[in-house]
């Protein structure tokens, strides 16, 4: 099974980033979530923690080849529009056009812990997110006040 006790340290770091405003909204709770989901899945990859990343004003790689399973997403937005998290299998998507694996909500002045029951493993290709303002991912957003981490294996 994988070793999920080295990477919760790493975890809460992130969510030391969050503002300590946003940080009492059950994110912690996220971190036991994913744990319990890679314990349940019988989980044998290698844990990563892609660290908490401002929105970048197009997609950002997470991994570039495939065999990438997603087990919960942290999500920080100190702005106060809605924010949409687009997930895509393809390092090359076209925002609007490639459809996404996953669009998670992001909420107005928020924080949100994304821990996904079942590992999202439709990533095959590659494993790559934006932010958008649209939930259908028609506008990009170079909005550096939304933070996105991910947990997935390898």
């Amino acid at each position: 099974m994988a070793d999920y006790s080295r990477i919760q340290g790493i975890l809460m770091g992130q969510i030391q980033k969050v503002a300590a405003a946003r940080q009492v909204q059950g994110l912690a709770y996220g971190i036991e979530c994913v744990r319990r989901s890679m314990v349940d899945y019988r989980e044998t990859g290698v844990p990563k923690v892609y660290p908490l990343t401002a929105a970048a004003a197009g997609d950002v790689d997470v991994e570039v080849t495939g065999g990438s399973r997603l087990f919960g997403v942290l999500l920080d937005n100190s702005a106060g529009g809605p924010f949409w998290l687009q997930l895509f299998n393809t390092n090359t998507p076209t925002l609007g056009t490639t459809v996404p694996i996953q669009t998670i909500s992001i909420p107005g002045v928020g924080a949100r812990f994304v821990a996904f029951a079942t590992p999202e493993d439709a990533f095959t290709a590659a494993l790559t997110w934006a932010v958008t303002t649209t939930a259908a991912g028609l506008t990009q957003t170079g909005n550096t006040t939304v933070s996105v981490a991910l947990v997935y294996t390898k």
